[in-house]
């Protein structure tokens, strides 16, 4: 039987390409291709973090931040939450697919990172007995789980330091 796992990041490119050509699309004024682009993009993207072939935990990481980043992204750029942020003018009809994506897109990246995660928890959950073997896996894993959460403070320092910089951006200008 075929490997169905990739180690190629291109996929991840290709998909995050589609996604800003789409949004480039949408600036331009092509903003009935913007749903259908989007679409591709999202799939792309689901469909290569599942089948990337990393660790179990970073997987789940991966699968969250990308949710995050693809929402928030499309719901900022085509003004679903307000039109304050919007690049271009969404018709209603288009708000409503967009929509329609943004949830979709949401509850699976999210739902599919957290229970990867959830999974990797209850290889290394506290009540069942541990092994020799296992204790050295869980030193492992708790040095990864130190460097993700340096790396979401310094994730979150730079989001509070954008967020400033663009609001006294708009502020002044």
């Amino acid at each position: 039987m075929k490997k169905l796992t990739t180690k190629k990041k291109r996929y991840g490119v290709v998909g995050w390409g589609v996604y800003f050509a789409t949004l480039l699309l949408g600036i331009l004024n092509y903003v009935q291709v913007v749903p259908v682009g989007l679409l591709f993009s999202y799939m792309i993207i689901f469909l290569w973090l599942v089948h990337y072939e990393i660790e179990q935990l970073d997987k789940g990481l991966l699968l969250l931040c990308n949710g995050v980043v693809f929402v928030l992204f499309t719901s900022t750029v085509a003004g679903l939450e307000g039109s304050n942020g919007a690049l271009f003018a969404v018709p209603e009809q288009t708000r409503i697919a967009l929509v329609a994506l943004v949830m979709m897109a949401g509850s699976t990246f999210l739902g599919a990172g957290g229970s990867v995660i959830a999974n990797v928890a209850a290889d290394h959950s506290s009540d069942r007995t541990i092994t020799k073997n296992e204790t050295q896996s869980l030193v492992n894993v708790e040095a990864k789980l130190k460097a993700i959460y340096r790396l979401l403070w310094a994730i979150f320092i730079l989001i509070a330091a954008a967020s400033m910089v663009l609001s006294i951006l708009v502020i002044y200008y």
